[in-house]
Order: C-alpha cells, then sequence, then structure tokens
C-alpha cells in the first residue's frame, strides 16, 4: 500500500507540467473577473453619455458586458500565452529579468501579482463566507488562510514562472500594444479586489 501511494504521488509529481498551470491562471482569472466587473459598469456608463440616442433603452447595458467579456476572453490568451508558450522549468534571477526588459517585462508582471492576489482573496471570502453560519472568528481565519494559501501556492509560483519564463525582446518596446489593457484591468482588480482600501 506505501509503495502504491508513493507510486501515486510519483505520477502526479511528473505530470505537473501538465495540471499545474490551470490553478496559476485560474486564480489571475478570479481577479480579472473582479474587474470585469467593474468594468462593464464603465463601458454602459460612457455608452450611456453618448449624444445621441440608443434605438433599445438598455443596450448600453449589453454591451458593457459584452465588451468586459471580450476583455477576459482577450487575457485568458494572454495568460496561457505567458505560462504554455515559454520554457516550463525557467530559471528565475535578477539578471535574466534584466536582460529581458522590455515594456511586457514591467506590465505583466504587475497585472499578474495584483490580479492573483485578487483572486487569491476572493478564495478567501468564498471560503470565509461559507463558514460564517459555524463560527464567525473561525471562518475568517479559514478565509484568511485559504487566501494566503491560493496567493502562495498558485499566485506567486505563477509569478515566478511567468517573470522567469520572460525571453529577451527584439525590442524594448515589446507588449506595449497589451501594456494599456493589462495595467487598466490591474488598476481596476486593484481597486475593487484588494482589501487594503478600507485601511488607508
Amino acid at each position: 500500500m506505501v509503495a502504491m501511494a508513493a507510486r501515486v504521488d510519483q505520477l502526479l509529481a511528473q505530470s505537473r507540467i501538465f495540471w499545474r498551470w490551470i490553478g496559476q491562471a485560474g486564480v489571475v482569472m478570479l481577479g480579472v473577473h473582479l474587474a470585469a466587473d467593474q468594468l462593464d459598469d464603465l463601458i454602459a456608463a460612457l455608452l450611456a453619455e453618448a449624444p445621441w440616442s440608443w434605438p433599445v433603452a438598455d443596450l448600453p447595458l449589453v454591451a458593457g458586458a459584452w465588451g468586459a467579456v471580450a476583455v477576459e476572453l482577450l487575457l485568458v490568451v494572454k495568460i496561457a500565452d505567458a505560462l504554455l508558450l515559454t520554457p516550463q522549468e525557467p530559471t528565475l534571477s535578477w539578471r535574466g529579468w534584466y536582460e529581458s526588459r522590455s515594456v511586457d517585462a514591467v506590465a505583466l508582471p504587475a497585472f499578474w501579482m495584483i490580479c492573483a492576489l485578487a483572486g487569491a482573496w476572493t478564495v478567501g471570502m468564498a471560503v470565509e463566507d461559507s463558514l460564517a453560519g459555524l463560527h464567525a472568528v473561525g471562518a475568517f481565519a479559514a478565509g484568511a488562510g485559504a487566501a494566503a494559501l491560493a496567493a502562495w501556492r498558485l499566485g506567486w509560483t505563477g509569478f515566478c514562472r511567468i517573470v522567469a519564463g520572460l525571453k529577451e525582446p527584439p525590442s524594448r518596446l515589446r507588449g506595449l500594444s497589451w501594456a494599456p489593457l493589462l495595467l487598466a484591468v490591474g488598476y481596476l482588480a486593484a481597486r475593487h479586489g484588494l482589501p487594503v482600501w478600507g485601511w488607508l
């Protein structure tokens, strides 16, 4: 029985390259979704202020919702590219990052860290909410623990993975077209998905 358990553990360890990225991408996408919840309202508000009348009254709301979905889908592509189309076991180093410095090397890690933290906080809140009826203090502790675990095992490992996977770019401007979207979504995730604003 012990030998079988050890074998299963070894197989899982060897196969992690095929599934670890799912959790790393998932926690970031949770943060992106928090930002998208705000983005659809912003788009709808901008469209509603247009100096013409819409043929259907709720068209700005529909357009805002689909605009936010489009942004989420675009960022799925960017996240998958960063995790799947780069070296799978890269070496993380300050020198490696410096040699690969570009717009993308700044914007992508900033976006990743913020959205991963927001996603981890979402996991923690979900755990706390599910246990709140049993014991309020225990639920808070469990939620904080779940958030810290998600941030460490998924957010941090994904962050290290995408930073180490950066390649020396053909131009220091590489990623300039993605940067506004990454930074805008990162800002919304930080503003509406992190708990720090009530403390400041």
